[in-house]
């Protein structure tokens, strides 16, 4: 499945997920897609997951709302594979 977190202090969003569930093409391509709005920064964590922290460029972005989209689009994407 996955995991968000939200750092409102640093205007950020860090994301878990799991690769069983999310295949990588299309999380490195969520990730790309995301990557006009926000800074992102994607690393593999431990026990087939995913990291992925994103930073909205628009200082007013409501972080969790970010992680929240970024979510339902990578979920798109997995669907329409």
């Amino acid at each position: 499945m996955a995991h968000l977190s939200v750092d409102k202090q640093g205007n950020s969003v860090d994301l878990q997920v799991n690769l069983d569930f999310y295949p990588r093409p299309q999380v490195i391509l969520a990730a790309r897609d995301f990557s006009g709005s926000c800074w992102v920064n994607v690393s593999d964590s431990k026990n087939g997951f995913v990291s992925i922290s994103l930073k909205p460029k628009s200082p007013g972005a409501d972080v969790s709302l970010v992680g929240h989209e970024f979510f339902n689009y990578l979920l798109s994407l997995v669907r329409s594979r």
